[in-house]
């Protein structure tokens, strides 16, 4: 958020003070789960539409990575294709049904596919918040091949300073407004060297306009949904919670490349969309 130069250290040291507040109330002092890495790369495959294209160009490297998928991505072909060992949710949907009703169909069948199709082992990463869900853990037991690793999701404000240790103790991420948020943290405290990430077109702004009623509608779309489906869905809420909801998002993405500019670790994170709307990573066609 921006505000005059002479009043910005007022809001920081208030950020931070609540930062410390929700970190006491909310998150756990234990570590997370890392992922399970079998190479020193790993790839987050979110779910946009360049997604086919990412998989299509780098099909002979995707061996050489870990890799992560998120949200409903269980429902695709892919997931089965793919097998990944790491899947990172973050929506309180996934874990709390009567927050938003219309997406209850959409949860429930995820976790069927899950329960279902997944014939490997695979650790579902969820936020702590999580934990206490009867649904969830039902779920999951319904196969001996996924496991359960919570991680603290509480929102990181204030000093730079604060997100390096909060980040570096796992105790606090940057706001995340969007699972590749999640993802990417969870993928800096695992000491990945490589993070790539493929589908995160994140170019909702682009396809974001009010009509004649004075709704907010956009096209939503997903490497798995596209056409009729996909098109002028309308967004729950009005034009300044889309553009607020877009500078948390691109904000957060920055705060993590900042965090890793400075980590002694040697971490480089690329996304394999050239037309992302991302612009605090670098970005590759091609997997090195």
């Amino acid at each position: 958020m921006y505000y005059p130069k002479q009043t910005q250290w007022f809001y920081t040291i208030w950020d931070t003070l609540f930062t410390l507040v929700r970190i006491a109330v909310s998150s756990s002092f234990k570590r997370t789960m890392p992922y399970h890495k079998q190479h020193p790369s790993c790839l987050i495959a979110v779910n946009g539409p360049s997604l086919v294209d990412a998989m299509a160009k780098n099909a002979d490297k995707l061996g050489d990575c870990d890799i992560v998928v998120v949200n409903h991505f269980a429902t695709t072909d892919e997931y089965t294709r793919l097998k990944p060992n790491m899947y990172v949710m973050c929506d309180p949907v996934f874990w709390n049904l009567g927050c938003r009703p219309n997406t209850e169909a959409n949860v429930r069948r995820t976790f069927d596919c899950l329960a279902k199709k997944t014939n490997w082992p695979c650790t579902i990463y969820m936020p702590r918040q999580a934990s206490k869900s009867v649904f969830v853990r039902e779920q999951i037991s319904r196969n001996p091949q996924l496991h359960l690793a919570f991680y603290n999701k509480t929102k990181c404000d204030g000093h730079q300073w604060l997100l390096d240790i909060c980040m570096s103790r796992q105790l606090a991420m940057p706001r995340a407004e969007n699972v590749l948020v999640a993802a990417l943290a969870l993928a800096v405290y695992s000491r990945c060297n490589r993070i790539y990430i493929a589908g995160a077109n994140n170019d909702w702004t682009a396809h974001t306009w009010v009509d004649e009623q004075n709704r907010v509608r956009r096209d939503d779309f997903h490497f798995y949904k596209e056409g009729d489906a996909a098109k002028a869905v309308y967004f729950p809420g009005n034009m300044e919670d889309v553009v607020m909801s877009a500078y948390h998002t691109f904000h957060s993405y920055n705060q993590i490349a900042s965090y890793v500019s400075r980590s002694k670790d040697e971490i480089r994170i690329i996304n394999l969309c050239q037309t992302s709307f991302i612009d605090a990573f670098d970005k590759s066609e091609r997997i090195d």
